[in-house]
């Protein structure tokens, strides 16, 4: 019998070229999103991104810690697959806001987008981009956004008047 591994393995490298290249653009458009959300907001930003577990409530946070501790426990259970894209600062006490949940496939697109109510498929780089704009656009986000903005700028005028009387 003749075995030809050759043939299969560059089909796998072509892949995995694939997957950096996809990557790599999800990285821009990540790179993008950042200074526009800097810019926007008037101080520098990090976006966060972390998986999505089943009952996890930000808003309880003891049935969010039970969740979490479940989650470590037995991930397969509790993950829903999706991850969470997150915005936020370099500052304890300031929750970071979260921008949309996200589902990559195994060669990063498509990209499952959900955000509101809405569910975007993404089949490249432009794709994407569009979905994100969709969710920027929502009012809830903003309204979310705004509240951020005031906390962080409460934050740094108190930060600074402390640093004055110093």
């Amino acid at each position: 019998m003749n075995f030809n591994f050759q043939e299969s393995l560059a089909k796998g490298q072509e892949s995995a070229s694939l997957v950096m290249k996809n990557q790599s653009e999800v990285e821009d458009v990540y790179n993008e999103l950042t200074k526009a959300l800097t810019e926007h907001l008037g101080f520098e930003v990090h976006l966060y991104d972390r998986k999505e577990y089943k009952g996890v409530d930000s808003q309880n946070s003891l049935l969010a810690l039970g969740a979490v501790i479940n989650a470590w426990a037995t991930p397969e259970r509790v993950a829903t697959g999706y991850n969470i894209l997150s915005l936020g600062i370099d500052v304890s006490g300031i929750p970071n806001v979260d921008i949309f949940k996200y589902k990559e496939s195994d060669d990063v697109y498509p990209i499952t987008v959900l955000f509101n109510r809405d569910k975007v498929i993404c089949y490249n780089q432009d794709e994407f981009a569009t979905a994100i704009n969709k969710a920027l656009e929502n009012s809830r986000l903003n309204l979310e956004l705004i509240d951020f903005k005031h906390r962080v700028d409460e934050h740094l005028k108190s930060a600074s008047e402390s640093d004055e009387i110093d």
